[in-house]
């Protein structure tokens, strides 16, 4: 976001640059960073470094399930960003609201498959 401050300069860029949200990022397995996996209990990290820099961390939301990666994004610190996805994680591996987003782009693009059909059916 931070980047997209700098280069983008119409006035919904710099609305939502001024209001300063928090990010985090959470993906299943880290691009360039490097660590050894955490123990296997749950909120077990890892950290992942760049060189010598910490950049992320494997977090283990639970016992005998793989890790997640962690980061933080824009204004928050990587300890934050752990406490947030354990409060934000139920019973699954991926945070709640990654989990939503991930079921309703499904139902998307299911809706839009049928549709696809019928048209073609109508023919």
């Amino acid at each position: 976001m931070s980047n997209r401050c700098r280069t983008i300069h119409d006035s919904e860029s710099l609305t939502r640059c001024s209001e300063r949200r928090q990010t985090i990022g959470v993906t299943s397995r880290p691009l360039v960073a490097r660590g050894d996996w955490p123990a296997d209990e749950a909120g077990a990290v890892g950290l992942l470094r760049i060189e010598a820099d910490v950049v992320a961390c494997w977090l283990r939301l639970k016992r005998g399930v793989r890790p997640v990666v962690v980061h933080p994004g824009w204004r928050i610190h990587l300890e934050t960003a752990v406490a947030v996805v354990m409060a934000a994680t139920r019973d699954a591996r991926a945070p709640e609201p990654l989990r939503l987003a991930r079921r309703a782009a499904r139902e998307a693009r299911a809706a839009d498959a049928a549709a696809g059909e019928h048209a073609i059916a109508a023919r």
